[in-house]
């Protein structure tokens, strides 16, 4: 639900407490002290609009260092920041409501680029948790295997409807292998989080010429080559339908 629609957010912390913000953009604090370092923990938010009907609950998942620790949540921002593209001719689209991960329409395999801006981690930080967070489009319960990596560039560029605008960039030599549980339509889950993807965070953020403020992309396509299988997430584009774009959620330590 966003800004625009909501009322009220309700947010829940893993100490059961909880705290509601009026004005947006809604947002809270939580004293982390409570969780040991390296654990990690569940923050979920709920929406409400003035009629009280409520969201689905938002969650995300983060590991808690204490020390020194800063942290960002980014969402996709426009719609050259997501794009799907078409394996088989290379194809682009920015403007579709949905990203498929996988193989779609009758064999149609799709490779998924998620763009990422104004990246707070200075040169060189230490990445300790990087998760993306999708919202379901559909409900997809077929086994699928996908592949996740960044691209290995200082300096990335918003997506172009121009042929293999995705499957062209260079990437990095870390990969994250998912294998994503079934999806229910609509929801943002654990089901729908990304594992770990700091390596690839830290790939990039280590190469010369980074700094902070510059953007991420990451980039996610089938690992084994099969038949069927896909997870079809909401794009930025969906926004007029109240679902919620990609989210990054990343933490590192400064030294």
């Amino acid at each position: 639900m966003p800004d625009k629609a909501a009322d009220r957010v309700v947010f829940k912390f893993p100490d059961n407490s909880t705290l509601t913000d009026i004005e947006p953009p809604f947002q809270s604090e939580w004293d982390s002290t409570s969780a040991p370092d390296g654990s990690v923990v569940e923050i979920s938010a709920i929406a409400y609009n003035d009629q009280n009907q409520a969201s689905e609950s938002a969650t995300i998942w983060i590991k808690v260092w204490n020390d020194e620790c800063m942290w960002q949540y980014i969402e996709v921002e426009s719609s050259q920041d997501d794009a799907e593209e078409y394996i088989f001719d290379g194809t682009v689209h920015l403007d579709s409501p949905f990203l498929n991960m996988g193989i779609e329409l009758e064999a149609w395999e799709s490779i998924v680029g998620i763009r990422f801006i104004e990246v707070d981690i200075p040169q060189g930080a230490w990445i300790t948790w990087a998760t993306i967070q999708f919202t379901a489009k559909d409900s997809d319960i077929d086994l699928v295997r996908l592949k996740i990596q960044a691209e290995s560039n200082n300096a990335t560029q918003s997506f172009k409807e121009q042929p293999f605008n995705i499957s062209s960039r260079t990437r990095t030599s870390a990969a994250v292998l998912w294998q994503p549980p079934p999806w229910s339509l609509g929801k943002s889950q654990q089901e729908q989080n990304t594992p770990d993807c700091s390596s690839l965070v830290q790939e990039v953020v280590d190469l010369p010429g980074w700094q902070a403020g510059n953007s991420l992309v990451f980039i996610v396509e089938l690992d084994v080559r099969t038949a069927s299988g896909k997870r079809s997430a909401f794009s930025y584009d969906a926004y007029s339908f109240e679902f919620e774009p990609p989210v990054l959620y990343v933490e590192w330590i400064e030294f």
